[in-house]
């Protein structure tokens, strides 16, 4: 038997072993709520393809990027703050970074969560972003990303932007490649990987609702 057909088996018996783990868990106690049974069994749908990867895991830290730049009248609106469009493009572009470091091989932007915008930051701060990788799929990574302002005189730091990215490694080709999985290793990302499968399937709910809308939607330009 082939080394590819050793580990397909192997990776069917353990996932069966698992679900197994599941149906009992469920079927132990009737007053489970019915969320976590949920949990449960999308957890395990959602890592299922996980099951005998060979590529070695590595640790959020070693995606860890930092990023700060000073505010300036052409970076901002005629309120006198930042471009909200701008500090996008700055949390796609370290977030690629990130990506980029975890799966050692091109990626592209495959979809962004909503950008909530807390606070403006203005001229003559320090915009601070900071990323790294929360999760792994089979080629696909998420990015979770913070954007920062300081005030240089005073020191004073605010939470203005975050958002979660996703990014899907590929070849010269342009074919799909398979990602290590990542190990968190703070508290924080620990949260962040823990609800991570959650965030994945809703994802896959809101694409398919937007490949829907494009469908329907679509029109002739001429």
């Amino acid at each position: 038997m082939y080394r590819g057909e050793m580990r397909a088996v192997v990776a069917h018996k353990t996932f069966t072993w698992v679900m197994r783990v599941v149906h009992r868990l469920c079927q132990a106690d009737n007053q489970l709520d019915t969320s976590l049974r949920l949990t449960y069994i999308t957890t395990v749908a959602l890592t299922s393809d996980r099951i005998g990867v060979t590529l070695d895991a590595k640790k959020a830290s070693q995606s860890r990027t930092v990023k700060a730049m000073l505010v300036l009248p052409p970076d901002s609106n005629a309120l006198g703050t930042m471009f909200g469009g701008m500090v996008m493009n700055y949390i796609d572009d370290i977030a690629s970074i990130s990506a980029f470091r975890h799966a050692r091989q091109q990626v592209v932007t495959a979809s962004t969560d909503s950008v909530d915008f807390l606070h403006p930051i203005n001229i003559g701060q320090m915009i601070c972003l900071e990323s790294f990788v929360t999760w792994t799929h089979r080629t696909s990574m998420e990015v979770y990303v913070n954007v920062i302002s300081e005030d240089l005189k005073t020191g004073e730091r605010r939470i203005c932007a975050s958002s979660f990215l996703t990014f899907v490694a590929i070849d010269e080709n342009g074919k799909t490649q398979e990602v290590p999985p990542v190990v968190p290793d703070t508290e924080f990302g620990k949260e962040l990987h823990k609800t991570a499968p959650a965030r994945f399937k809703r994802r896959m709910e809101r694409k398919s609702h937007s490949k829907m809308l494009a469908k329907k939607f679509e029109v002739p330009l001429f």
